[in-house]
Formats: C-alpha cells, structure tokens, sequence
C-alpha cells in the first residue's frame, strides 16, 4: 500500500473518495491501524472530503481497538460531521470488502425510525453518531 501511495504522490496524481477507501479498507483488513490514521490525516491536504464509507472505516477501527479521536476532532474542526450524509465511493469498493458494521448499525437505526422520521429529516455524520 505504502509503495501504491508513494506512486500517486510521485506522479501527482489526484486523490478520490474511492481511492481514498480503498486504500483505508484495504489497511482495516490488515489492521494496520498506524497507517489507516496516518492515511486519514492527510485528507485535508489532499482535499478529500470523508463519505459515509470513510466514517465507517474510521468507527470500524475503533470497534478493532484504534483510536480516532484525532481524526473525529479534525473532522469537527472542519465541521465535516455537520454536512449532510453522502456515499460518494465507488458501489464496487464495497462490494469487494463488505459493508462494515458501522453502515449496518446506521442502516437498521434509520430503518426502525417512523417513516416521517426518516422522510422529513436531511441526515448529517453527528445525527448517524448519535443514532448509533
């Protein structure tokens, strides 16, 4: 992973979300929580806006014992977690590593809400937090 990095950044290549996840699921599967932080991090510099995948990575993480207090905290200082709810990685992403358990836990919160609940309200990452 280090070496596919080193390339995108030795030939300017522009991050995305789906790259992005990738990459971040792929250092969830191996538990290398060190790096899946450090990936995070440079997020800003990269303009890379988390999606809903990105916030399951991260709280999947800290399921597996990592701590991304720092991430959080960089993500409301930006106030990322106030913007609406968007999946903007790639469905195939997914599909090749599996929804991870904080998607599922929003999913089944969203789907026990009243039907108005669900209907009437725009969802931002704080709203899902506190869901679940």
């Amino acid at each position: 992973m280090v070496a596919i990095i080193r390339e995108m950044e030795d030939s300017n290549t522009c991050w995305n979300i789906t790259i992005a996840s990738i990459i971040l699921l792929s250092y969830l599967k191996m538990k290398d929580f060190t790096r899946l932080m450090f990936f995070l991090s440079k997020f800003p510099e990269r303009c890379v806006e988390p999606d809903m995948v990105t916030f399951g990575i991260l709280f999947d993480a800290e399921d597996m014992g990592s701590d991304g207090k720092e991430c959080l905290q960089m993500w409301r200082k930006m106030g990322l977690l106030y913007k609406r709810v968007e999946m903007n990685t790639d469905p195939l992403a997914l599909s090749a590593s599996g929804k991870g358990g904080f998607p599922r836990s929003c999913e089944e919160a969203c789907s026990s809400l009243e039907t108005n609940a669900r209907e009437n309200k725009r969802r931002t990452y704080v709203d899902f937090i506190n869901l679940v």
